[in-house]
């Protein structure tokens, strides 16, 4: 998952609201809307268009999913599905959990030096960009 995908794509408008309302509705940004027209040049079909529609809010849901628990103290429930975490598979996708490099132990991009990134692919162990296999000065 691409965190920056959703990073400034829409906001608020200006104003106050009264405590506990209904938030306004969101408004999109210019990047947002270019997001959507790419979307919607590569998908051209209504059924393929919902598609690529149903998969980005999934995405965007998932990417804060967490692991939580009801006041019952059933859990852990994934924030974003409420179904049994990690069974949903949500923390695939979720940028609200830490990464832990399986060779170096290090949890963030500013751990290593110099500093990594981090190397994602289906159902692989999450490796730094200093740990990865075509990283040769490690």
């Amino acid at each position: 998952m691409d965190i920056d995908e959703f990073n400034e794509i829409a906001f608020y408008p200006g104003g106050t609201r009264p405590v506990m309302s209904r938030p306004p509705e969101l408004i999109a940004t210019n990047r947002f809307i270019f997001m959507v027209e790419r979307g919607f040049e590569e998908h051209t079909t209504a059924s393929t268009r919902a598609d690529w529609i149903l998969n980005l809010m999934e995405r965007y849901g998932a990417a804060s999913a967490q692991p939580v628990f009801t006041m019952d103290g059933q859990g852990p429930c994934c924030s974003w599905c409420g179904a049994i975490w990690p069974l949903c598979g949500h923390h695939h996708m979720s940028t609200a959990i830490p990464k832990e490099c399986v060779m170096c132990g290090c949890t963030d991009d500013a751990a290593c030096d110099p500093p990594c990134s981090w190397i994602h692919g289906e159902g692989e162990k999450p490796l730094c960009s200093a740990c990865a296999p075509d990283n040769q000065s490690r």
